[in-house]
């Protein structure tokens, strides 16, 4: 079983426009990982993080559809956002993205999976904190080739 954490914005993309080909892809991987849970073959993490970024979504449905997403596959949650987040903003993240991948690593996931450019440029880096950094598409490619 692959342990995961998705960042806000992973949970939010198939509820983005999806004039973009990025976005359409990355929203039928969001799906697929979610069938993949419902297999069995994934454990997602959540974290008072993702909670509080979820209720600053502006738009009230995607807000509340985002919501019960989560609430329906997160099979464990971090409820303290650990130090380690001080070190992982060392590497020029953002506040909140350092959180949520220190949760993700306090979770013990495997893989952090993001939509966000400014991690996913920084994966190499994030790398020495034992956990890997792929964008919804590249996780489904690799458990594709992992069976």
């Amino acid at each position: 079983m692959f342990r995961i954490y998705l960042d806000t914005c992973a949970w939010g993309r198939p509820f983005d426009e999806h004039s973009q080909m990025r976005i359409k892809e990355e929203s039928e991987a969001f799906f697929q990982i979610l069938h993949e849970l419902d297999a069995g073959r994934v454990a997602i993490i959540g974290s008072v993080v993702l909670e509080d970024e979820v209720t600053r979504i502006k738009n009230g449905e995607k807000r509340e559809a985002v919501s019960k997403l989560i609430e329906w596959s997160i099979s464990e949650k971090v409820v303290d956002i650990p130090s380690l987040y001080a070190e992982i903003k060392k590497l020029g993240l953002k506040t909140r993205d350092s959180a949520h991948l220190a949760c993700a690593i306090y979770g013990r996931a495997e893989y952090f999976i993001t939509v966000d450019d400014a991690i996913l440029r920084r994966k190499d880096e994030i790398k020495k904190f034992n956990i890997t950094v792929l964008s919804p598409v590249e996780f489904i490619k690799f458990i594709r080739e992992a069976e």
